[in-house]
């Protein structure tokens, strides 16, 4: 279980209460386990195999499509806060550095910006106030798509590009 990394195995699968064999990708499953509790599993835990774990990481690189900001703040900079939505996961995140801008409309492209617009699809990375269990989009779609909310409104939507190498790299 990622990514707290607790070993845990399946006894048995249950979908719409009916003990089961296996389930298929996209079905609603209950899963009754050994080695792990209730009280031990969160929104946003992912279940993986132990010799191909999930990778947990607290920063990454991103593509983004910026949809709408708020009149507060009409600009996306470095230090921008919102929160993470991937998966069943909801994690408070901040931009940590804008790579590029594409204006979606002229398809002008601008290396190392100051600040993204609406309408705009930008590389950044994003850093995450916990490590939370997400891969890249080319791995796993569903692990590497993301929104991003602020008050309820998604400014964002993305897609997962690059983790870092190891625990100790940057994204």
């Amino acid at each position: 279980v990622m990514p707290t990394n607790n070993k845990c195995t399946v006894t048995s699968v249950f979908i719409n209460d009916v003990d089961m064999q296996y389930a298929t990708c996209g079905e609603n499953v209950t899963l009754k386990m050994n080695g792990i509790s209730d009280e031990e599993l969160k929104k946003g835990y992912v279940l993986c195999a132990d010799k191909t774990p999930i990778p947990v990481v607290t920063k990454f690189k991103a593509q983004i499509h910026v949809i709408e900001l708020g009149p507060d703040r009409p600009v996306m900079t470095s230090g921008y806060v919102a929160v993470m939505h991937a998966h069943t996961a909801s994690e408070e995140c901040e931009i940590l550095k804008l790579y590029e801008t594409m204006v979606i409309q002229t398809k002008k492209k601008e290396k190392n910006p100051q600040f993204a617009r609406p309408d705009s699809v930008v590389v950044c990375s994003i850093k995450l106030a916990r490590p939370t269990a997400v891969d890249t989009f080319q791995s796993s779609q569903q692990l590497g798509r993301f929104t991003l909310r602020v008050d309820g409104r998604t400014i964002a939507i993305g897609k997962i590009t690059e983790l870092p190498k190891s625990a100790g790299d940057n994204a």
